[in-house]
């Protein structure tokens, strides 16, 4: 899934999620992509950088057509849902 921040770089992409979310946008790898570059370019600090970077690497491979339905965004969808764990 992804590297050594894992929970870490799930909470950075939770941030994405719940700013598309909030703006009524449509949640997709390329939207949290988009989401996460704008992050980047407002963010000071060169930890939390790292992690969106981390998350942006690790999403990118979902842009992949044979990628598209792997198990490891369920988490995502399912957190833009509302679902419980």
């Amino acid at each position: 899934m992804l590297n050594q921040n894992d929970e870490d770089c799930q909470n950075i992409i939770g941030e994405a999620v719940l700013h598309i979310a909030l703006n009524d946008g449509e949640i997709c790898v390329r939207s949290l992509l988009d989401q996460l570059n704008s992050m980047a370019r407002q963010e000071e600090s060169a930890a939390r950088l790292a992690l969106i970077d981390g998350a942006t690497r690790w999403l990118k491979g979902f842009l992949k057509s044979e990628h598209a339905h792997r198990s490891e965004l369920h988490w995502i969808v399912q957190s833009a849902r509302g679902y419980e764990h």
